[in-house]
């Protein structure tokens, strides 16, 4: 932590914003303000547990 003036200055370095958790109701609800991806805006994600259902399937596949 940095001091300055007499009291301690909290670097953004050092805070824990713990894991970041993406669900598809609250992007869903905010879609229509969001300004830079059009994914993002029409409500198209990918949430960690779509990703890891998708990957279990893939992986359960057969080889040729």
């Amino acid at each position: 932590m940095n001091k300055r003036r007499g009291k301690e200055e909290r670097n953004i370095w050092d805070l824990d914003f713990g894991k970041i958790v993406v669900k598809r109701e609250t992007v869903e609800r905010f879609a229509h303000k969001q300004r830079g991806s059009v994914r993002m805006a029409l409500g198209r994600i990918c949430t960690k547990a779509d990703f890891e259902k998708k990957k279990k399937e893939v992986l359960n596949l057969p080889l040729p």
